[in-house]
C-alpha cells in the first residue's frame, strides 16, 4: 500500500478521461494493477487539519512556532522581528536545505508581517487578498502560476509599494526526493 499526498496520475482532475489513451499513463496503470498496489491519497483531509498538516510541518521546519499570529484556512500569518527580504530568503533557503529560493521584490526591504502558504497556493486569487486583508510585507509560498503573484508584486514594487514574494518551488521536492 502506498499513502501519498498527491494522486499518481499527473492531475487533480479526472485523470482517466484525460489520459486513457496515453501510453505513459497506461504503462503505469498496468504496473499498479499487475502488482496489486493500493494507493490511498491523503490530500484533502490533511489540508483540513487546523492548522493544515503540511503548514504545521513547514512552520516546524522553519522554527517559527513562536511567531504564529493566526492560522487561516489557506495560510498562516507570522510576525517576526524585522529582517530584510534577503535575510528571510537566506533563512528559508538554509532551514529547508533548498538549493535556491526565488525572490520578487526589493531585497533590502524590511519585513515583519509574513504570510506563509504551504504547497501550490501561490496564485493571485490567494496571494493578492492576503496582501490586502492581512497587511503583509512578504508572502512565502511553495509554488504558483508565474504570471500571477510574481507579476503582481513586480507591479506593486514599480508603483513604490512595499511588498515581496518568495517562492520555495518544486526544486525542494525534487531535492528531497533524490536525496532520500
Amino acid at each position: 500500500m502506498i499513502i501519498s499526498h498527491e494522486g499518481p496520475f499527473y492531475s487533480h482532475e479526472n485523470w482517466k478521461k484525460l489520459y486513457e489513451k496515453d501510453s505513459v499513463y497506461m504503462t503505469k496503470l498496468q504496473l499498479i494493477e499487475d502488482t496489486a498496489i493500493h494507493i490511498f491519497r491523503f490530500h484533502d483531509y490533511y489540508h483540513r487539519y487546523n492548522p493544515d498538516g503540511v503548514m504545521a510541518g513547514l512552520i516546524q521546519k522553519l522554527e517559527w512556532e513562536n511567531h504564529v499570529e493566526e492560522h487561516l484556512s489557506i495560510a498562516t500569518t507570522i510576525v517576526t522581528p524585522k529582517k530584510t527580504v534577503a535575510d528571510i530568503a537566506k533563512y528559508v533557503k538554509d532551514k529547508l536545505d533548498a538549493p535556491f529560493v526565488r525572490v520578487v521584490g526589493e531585497l533590502s526591504m524590511e519585513c515583519q508581517r509574513i504570510g506563509l502558504l504551504a504547497g501550490y497556493r501561490g496564485g493571485g486569487e490567494v496571494v493578492i487578498p492576503l496582501f490586502q486583508n492581512q497587511n503583509l510585507d512578504l508572502i512565502i509560498a511553495g509554488e504558483g502560476p508565474e504570471w500571477e503573484s510574481p507579476e503582481y508584486v513586480r507591479d506593486a514594487v514599480q508603483q513604490g509599494k512595499k511588498k515581496a514574494f518568495i517562492l520555495i518551488g518544486m526544486q525542494l521536492v525534487k531535492n528531497l526526493a533524490w536525496n532520500t
